[in-house]
Parts: structure tokens; C-alpha cells; sequence
């Protein structure tokens, strides 16, 4: 599988071929990116070997937009010297965004449910766009650098030697940085404040 970063895709889909040069679509079972076209996200998914694409629009895909996305994965296949005379493009049912903001969140869960092979079923309520939000942070979070040596406040390891831990977040602060509060007192970061 190749993820195609959201720049690169949107540059596929708007036909201008800057980057992915050296990549062999053939090389791949899938290619998937994320396209941003007037602040609204959608998904693509090239499947070479299948000769075909998958486009997902939160809002629902509309014909006219099928076939553009058909005729750009031709295109895209045909600058890297495939044969795509019969590419065909499709889209799945799946349930529809429900407001005017979420469709980046929508796009980054149908891509990883895409990319697990998955039935799209799935909830686009308030609650489970915020609860996908939620995992994303953790996700990201979880996958960072190890930042616990470092003060929150003016991200610097350990070269002061005063330090002070928030009572309520568990995270350290240099006193400097946080204008030397008391040390016999609980103290409160600026974020928990």
C-alpha cells in the first residue's frame, strides 16, 4: 500500500504531476490519498493491478465527479506508462457527513476502514465525529516523541534545576517558567487554569 500525501493527491487530481516520480504504481495493491478541492476533503484510492479507483465524498459522489475521478487516475496511470485504457471508477455506499465542518475526519476514518478492507458501516453523528477526533489525538499522542523530559512551558529539557509538577495534569514545569509558584502550595498550570 502507498499513502499519497493530501498535497500530492490534490496535485493528481487537479492533473499536475510534480511529485511520485520514481513510484511504480504496479509496485502497489493500493494507492490512497486524501484530495482538499474549495476546503471540502475527499477520498481516492487507486487499485493498479485492479485497474480501478474508489472516490469517497462525504457528501456523497455525484456522477460528473465519478468520471473525472476515472479520468484522472487514467491519466495519472498513463504518465507512469500503464495501460489504463479500461480504468474504471466507483464509489460505496456509506453513510453521509451530516454537517458543514467534518469531512476531514470522515475522510481520515473511510480511509483507515479502506485500507483495513472494511465494510463502511459507520456512524457520522456529533458523538462519533467527536469520538473519531478523540482517537486521532490519542493515536497521535501515543505515537510521538517521548516528551517528558522537557518543560511544557518553554519546551527545554532539563537545564534548569527547579522544577515544579502541575497537581492536576501530572505535567513538569521549570519554576522559572512558571514565575517560581510556591512549593508548599498545589500548583495549577497555565493550561489547567
Amino acid at each position: 500500500m502507498l499513502l499519497i500525501d493530501s498535497y500530492e493527491m490534490t496535485n493528481i487530481w487537479q492533473g499536475k504531476y510534480k511529485g511520485l516520480k520514481k513510484v511504480d504504481p504496479l509496485d502497489y495493491n493500493v494507492m490512497v490519498g486524501a484530495v482538499c478541492e474549495n476546503n471540502h476533503w475527499t477520498l481516492i484510492a487507486m487499485y493498479p493491478h485492479e485497474r480501478r479507483s474508489l472516490y469517497i465524498d462525504p457528501f456523497g459522489a455525484k456522477p460528473e465527479v465519478l468520471k473525472r475521478c476515472g479520468e484522472v487516475s487514467r491519466a495519472f496511470m498513463r504518465q507512469r506508462g500503464l495501460n489504463s485504457s479500461r480504468w474504471a471508477c466507483a464509489t460505496v455506499s456509506h453513510p453521509t457527513q451530516q454537517d458543514s465542518t467534518s469531512c476531514g475526519i470522515i475522510v481520515c476514518k473511510l480511509a483507515d476502514m479502506v485500507l483495513k478492507n472494511e465494510m463502511l458501516e459507520v456512524e457520522f453523528s456529533e458523538a462519533a465525529i467527536t469520538r473519531f477526533r478523540m482517537d486521532i489525538a490519542q493515536t497521535l499522542l501515543r505515537q510521538t516523541d517521548d516528551l517528558s523530559a522537557l518543560c511544557r512551558a518553554c519546551g527545554e529539557s532539563a537545564t534548569f534545576v527547579h522544577w515544579i509538577q502541575c497537581s492536576l495534569c501530572d505535567s513538569w514545569y521549570h519554576m522559572d517558567c512558571v514565575d517560581n509558584p510556591p512549593v508548599d502550595q498545589d500548583f495549577y498550570c497555565p493550561a489547567c487554569t
